[in-house]
């Protein structure tokens, strides 16, 4: 998919930071003694896994004595590449809809959201650029002064609006790939 120059280019735009309301501590105790008897099932003593380990030897074979550490490596290795890869995950002109204006709350359509690629959790931020309603081929044209002039200047891409929300995921909807964000000040 072809992603014009000027949408990229926002992205690198200077911006004025806005902070969302976090998603609300959910008390689980208090939650399942409104339905009746408080029974749970203790937890199992969970053994902490080892910290510092070295990127494991891929030639060595897997054995009985390093079978932990090498497979927690491999799984430590994979979460890093996992989270550089979202570090860069965007999506270009993607429209956001109000879901529920008393909470403040947009449905942003994640493709691949059903697969876990993207790897989204409740509570995780998600940096939201508006755009000016401008036509392409105009905010086409300002793209080259704006990389010639104006991002030297630390000026705004006339493209942006300047505000850079950081979106909170309320909610989340795996099976029709929908999140749920909270937006403060965004409608």
């Amino acid at each position: 998919m072809h992603v014009p120059a000027w949408l990229i280019a926002i992205n690198e735009s200077v911006a004025d930071y806005v902070s969302c309301a976090p998603l609300p501590h959910f008390h689980g105790d208090e939650y399942a003694a409104i339905f009746g008897a408080n029974i749970h099932v203790q937890p199992r003593a969970q053994r902490p896994l080892p910290l510092g380990l070295p990127t494991p030897d891929r030639q060595t074979p897997v054995k009985a004595q390093n079978y932990q550490n090498h497979f927690v490596a491999l799984l430590r290795e994979e979460l890093a590449a996992l989270e550089q890869q979202l570090f860069h995950y965007s999506l270009y002109n993607h429209h956001i809809v109000m879901w529920d204006p008393q909470q403040l709350l947009f449905k942003v359509c994640v493709p691949g959201l059903r697969e876990n690629s993207p790897r989204i959790d409740l509570g995780d931020t998600v940096h939201v650029r508006p755009i000016n309603p401008i036509h392409p081929s105009v905010a086409q044209s300002q793209n080259k002064a704006w990389r010639d002039y104006m991002q030297k200047k630390g000026m705004r891409h006339p493209a942006f609006f300047g505000t850079d929300y950081r979106a909170v995921v309320w909610r989340l909807d795996r099976a029709k790939e929908a999140v749920f964000l909270r937006i403060d000040n965004g409608g």
